[in-house]
């Protein structure tokens, strides 16, 4: 199923449980596998922040936990 033609309901899924407090971590491979906007990344980054939800993407070597928030290795 294509992201870009559906409503993404896993991600809807995410962000409801994110919501709940249901975990305290989200981790990604890299981030034009999370969102497929800056946009839409950034609003995320900012609930998340908001959440106390930690973001961590893989390739990008970003850790929202981190001073800096790049971490050179996970």
């Amino acid at each position: 199923m294509s992201g870009r033609k559906e409503g993404r309901p896993q991600l809807q899924a995410l962000m409801r449980a994110a919501r709940s407090h249901e975990f305290d971590c989200v981790l990604v491979w890299k981030f034009d596998r999370f969102a497929r906007s800056i946009s839409h990344l950034l609003h995320a980054l900012d609930e998340f922040h908001h959440l106390r939800i930690r973001f961590i993407s893989v390739q990008d070597q970003v850790d929202t936990e981190s001073r800096s928030g790049l971490k050179t290795t996970l």
